[in-house]
């Protein structure tokens, strides 16, 4: 991630969850397409692609082996993924395209392989939409719009309907609930993992300086994001962006001998 700074310096940036906002949102998505540059988390890949978005790039950090089964269909991909040692080591050994490397400071892998913590590390932990966050704040970019980023249960879901691992188990019939402000002053139901994200990217935020929006009508109230309607979404994401430029890096900055030595390391984890 550290030869990506300031790669997306002046442009705008939408960071796609997964979260039940996405079945609101997405089709609002398809008239920006083009105007921002999108980070989208691996289980809202499959429901871009369906309306024809392709992301510029994937994140993905989850280590289980169920996220190859969720993913399975997306692995002849060439978006770039931005993934941590410890995302599934079957992903990252089947994924053929490019892999960006961040890792969180004082992981056990920033000790184990040497080199690594130069590639560049982030202080985001626990939630993929956390560190896509901070991948964006380092890429540089101007303006952030988060969009499926709930943090929480609108009508008591953890997924949207068109998210890669939505199923009837997205709805949540187990957890032990508690109330958190929804996005425009009512209350939505979450648990203390998702507060704990939420708190992470609302701090994110507060340190980045960036202006960002919350486009995520369904869930949580998002602290130091201004909310923002549809309509109003044109006035920010106002003109097609040139992209041809974003992944030359790609093309000299590949470091294959660190990336065996990661994928060597990799323990596999089963569910």
């Amino acid at each position: 991630i550290k030869s990506l700074r300031n790669s997306l310096k002046g442009l705008p940036v939408i960071i796609v969850g997964a979260g039940p906002s996405l079945d609101v949102t997405l089709p609002f998505l398809c008239q920006f397409k083009g105007k921002a540059v999108i980070f989208a988390v691996d289980s809202a890949f499959l429901a871009l692609k369906r309306v024809g978005i392709t992301p510029d790039y994937i994140v993905s950090i989850d280590p289980q082996m169920a996220v190859l089964k969720h993913l399975s269909s997306l692995l002849n991909e060439s978006v770039p993924m931005i993934v941590t040692p410890i995302s599934c080591h079957a992903l990252l050994r089947k994924y053929k395209g490019d892999k960006i490397f961040l890792t969180q400071e004082e992981n056990i892998y920033a000790r184990r392989i040497k080199g690594i913590s130069d590639l560049g590390t982030t202080k985001a932990g626990g939630s993929v939409s956390c560190f896509a966050l901070d991948a964006a704040v380092q890429m540089g970019c101007e303006t952030i719009v988060l969009t499926g980023l709930d943090s929480s249960f609108p009508y008591l879901m953890a997924y949207a309907k068109v998210s890669n691992v939505y199923s009837a188990e997205g709805y949540i019939i187990r957890k032990k609930l508690v109330s958190t402000q929804d996005a425009f002053g009512g209350k939505v139901a979450t648990h203390q993992n998702l507060y704990e994200y939420l708190r992470t990217i609302e701090a994110l935020i507060k340190d980045s300086g960036k202006r960002v929006y919350n486009f995520s009508p369904m869930g949580a109230k998002i602290e130091h994001a201004e909310n923002i309607q549809p309509s109003l979404l044109g006035g920010i994401l106002t003109k097609k962006i040139e992209k041809k430029n974003i992944h030359q890096f790609l093309k000299h900055k590949r470091n294959n001998q660190l990336y065996e030595e990661i994928k060597k390391q990799a323990m596999p984890v089963n569910c």
